[in-house]
């Protein structure tokens, strides 16, 4: 490992608007080198490098196109800030959450996002290496969100934490058939981004031979995308969806549809009056918040998060990801995947707003029910979502004790749909394709289900386990925030070393 410790005064010229008292460590990669920080936490040390770029800024004729290797460079560059957010919608999430990166990330959205932060014990050697990918649906989030913060996981599990990026939304999955444009440009990130830190990661005490994806929701979707790609295939070794997968109904979409939303796109954005050529030029050249505030409009008039992952390509799947599923053309190594108690309670405010806005115990009646049916399944006969519909509602009673009341039974068909919906975008997608794995891979596949709620939730109760609320676990926050309870820290560190001893063994 080449380490070199600089003293805070060299920073004078070359490393100029850093403010911290920890030491400068200068790192070789195979672009050049790099500073960041050695932190003293307790007794131990660890190496944080901040925005360490992985590609070529996406822009101008970039845009849209696959990510392009970094040229080499010989002056130390400085990574000691949190990489920025990909191009996203900056306010309130289509939940109405406030998981729009302005507010728990310092680093602004920008073009220029194709970097990573990286957490690494000081003076190890032979680390296994996690690298996280966030969700957000494909249209938001951050590698720099504080609950990503992978210092208390690397020293913990004595790991080395990357925290990749990757475009998202009409940045990362426009569509078209032109020959300069990359289907799942944001997936080809991330593949870009895996490979960066395979290449390099003996260069933080990590080992190349033991490099475990972790993601959560799109993260999680993307981590299996991965494993269906087989050019992705050569970059790690193992894997653990959280709360994601492939065939979620949200994750995807066929080739059809993405050339429908992406015709939109393009005549929203006010790029539709010449060729097809011509209106791709268009959009290359125009400022990004005009296209992302054509997306903006257009989110909202169809209600979906629009542009996702394709399932047909011939740059990142290079064929159709389904055929690969039902063939068990699967990556075969360890996987761990699983789901929350409550998976279903992120999603029925999306339809429901009011249920959001209120931390009350609100019920639901059946014109809203049926309302929410129909959006939700769309292109089901109705005969067939009233039985699945009834089938459901038996078990919910068994399920959520407040229902066990005399009629009306005032939440039974809110939980119901809590339930429904739950299994429909989340569980039921997530234990089938671990069954496919576990069916086509001679690995081992794990599978897990998550049931606790944070003591101090700031969500109403109905909403129990939501879904993300393990993310806090993964990370250590309970062992840094005084918060929590004994046993939530106790199931942190249980969390933590499960995961580590997954990334070291399988």
């Amino acid at each position: 490992m080449h380490l070199v410790v600089l003293p805070t005064i060299l920073s004078l010229f070359w490393l100029r608007g850093i403010h911290s008292n920890d030491p400068l460590v200068v790192v070789e990669t195979s672009n050049g080198p790099i500073a960041g920080f050695r932190k003293r936490v307790a007794d131990r040390e660890v190496l944080e490098f901040l925005g360490v770029p992985f590609a070529k800024p996406p822009v101008g004729p970039l845009r849209f196109r696959a990510p392009q290797p970094l040229n080499k460079w010989t002056d130390v560059l400085n990574c000691t800030q949190p990489t920025p957010a990909c191009y996203q919608r900056q306010s309130q999430s289509l939940t109405g959450s406030d998981e729009g990166v302005a507010v728990k990330s310092s680093a602004s959205p920008s073009e220029d996002c194709l970097k990573i932060n990286l957490w690494a014990p000081a003076n190890q050697t032979d680390m296994a290496v996690m690298i996280w990918i966030f969700g957000g649906g494909f249209i938001s989030g951050s590698p720099s969100i504080d609950d990503y913060n992978g210092q208390t996981l690397a020293l913990r599990g004595n790991v080395i934490v990357v925290n990749i990026n990757y475009r998202l939304g009409p940045f990362g999955f426009f569509y078209s058939k032109e020959e300069n444009v990359s289907l799942n440009a944001g997936l080809l990130d991330q593949r870009l981004a895996i490979g960066w830190v395979k290449e390099n990661c003996r260069t933080f005490g990590g080992d190349p031979n033991k490099v475990t994806l972790f993601g959560q929701s799109a993260g999680s979707a993307s981590a299996a995308f991965h494993l269906l790609s087989k050019d992705s295939w050569p970059f790690f070794d193992r894997v653990i969806l959280q709360s994601g997968s492939p065939t979620s109904p949200w994750a995807y979409n066929s080739p059809e549809k993405a050339a429908g939303y992406s015709a939109a796109l393009i005549k929203t954005a006010g790029c539709a009056n010449g060729t097809v050529a011509e209106n791709l030029s268009c959009l290359r050249q125009v400022d990004a918040a005009v296209i992302q505030n054509a997306f903006n409009q257009l989110m909202f008039t169809y209600y979906s998060l629009m542009f996702v992952p394709v399932t047909v390509d011939n740059s990142f799947f290079n064929g159709s990801m389904f055929s690969y599923i039902a063939t068990g053309a699967i990556k075969n190594c360890p996987v761990i995947a699983g789901f929350n108690s409550d998976e279903g309670s992120f999603v029925l405010p999306l339809f429901l707003p009011s249920l959001l806005q209120s931390q009350k115990e609100e019920g639901l009646n059946s014109t809203q029910t049926a309302d929410f049916i129909t959006a939700a399944l769309q292109g089901i006969p109705k005969i067939v979502t009233s039985i699945i519909f009834n089938n459901y509602l038996p078990q919910t009673i068994e399920k959520y004790p407040q229902n066990n009341s005399l009629p009306p039974y005032p939440f039974l068909y809110r939980d119901t749909l809590l339930h429904l919906i739950g299994d429909l975008f989340f569980t039921c997608r997530i234990i089938d394709f671990q069954n496919h794995i576990a069916k086509h891979s001679e690995s081992v596949a794990y599978l897990y289900h998550f049931n606790h709620r944070t003591s101090f939730a700031n969500s109403a109760l109905w909403m129990g386990v939501r879904h993300g609320e393990e993310i806090e676990y993964v990370f250590g926050r309970p062992l840094t925030v005084t918060n929590y309870t004994e046993s939530e820290k106790n199931l942190s560190i249980s969390i933590i070393d499960h995961w580590v001893e997954f990334a070291n063994t399988g």
